[in-house]
């Protein structure tokens, strides 16, 4: 195994242990109770999919909103596509969103001449770097601060560092950038 590997994938595991310590500890009832409750919650939803996706569909609709539904993968990235041409975009700038990783859309987006830029952190940097996410929640999570550092170095423009804060700062400069410039939006789950 790739010794950067070991040592990052070490050191967020103990973060994440120690975070979901403090998170337990914080519960107001046992945590296996809470757990139970989720359970059933998603049990709740699943066995009623149909009445709780209409319910959605109305909800958004009368917040003002266009649902699109797709019977697949190709429908869901053609609508997309379909919409950001319609709207004549350029620059996309795109949240987190792990369906869109299932589906190819970015591949599908930059294959049609647009602009993708992802909006997470974690995945910026993954971006930067050409590469896929290593983790659902932590993207980047495979990468030392020494790699962001070259990495914002190579593809920013800016002088060398491992300060978390610099690199977070330049991050967000270009990112506002984006928000600011992107002519759509694009989020989901």
């Amino acid at each position: 195994m790739n010794e950067n590997l070991q040592i990052a994938l070490d050191a967020n595991a103990e973060r994440r242990i120690t975070a979901r310590e403090q998170a337990l500890n914080s519960l107001s009832e046992p945590w296996q109770i809470l757990r139970q409750r989720a359970h059933n919650v998603r049990l709740q939803t699943i066995n009623n999919l149909d009445e709780y996706l209409d319910q959605f569909t109305n909800q958004a609709k009368n917040n003002g909103m266009i649902v699109h539904w797709a019977a697949d993968a190709g429908q869901a990235v053609q609508t997309i596509l379909d919409i950001a041409r319609e709207k004549r975009a350029k620059l996309i700038a795109k949240s987190k969103t792990m369906v869109s990783e299932e589906i190819g859309l970015n591949n599908s987006l930059e294959a049609a001449g647009f602009q993708v830029v992802e909006t997470d952190l974690g995945e910026y940097i993954i971006q930067l770097r050409g590469e896929s996410p290593s983790h659902i929640i932590t993207p980047a999570v495979h990468l030392r601060r020494e790699e962001v550092g070259v990495t914002f170095q190579e593809k920013l423009g800016i002088p060398f560092t491992t300060d978390i804060h610099t690199m977070t700062a330049a991050a967000r400069e270009r990112l506002r950038r984006t928000f600011i410039e992107a002519d759509i939006g694009l989020s989901g789950v």
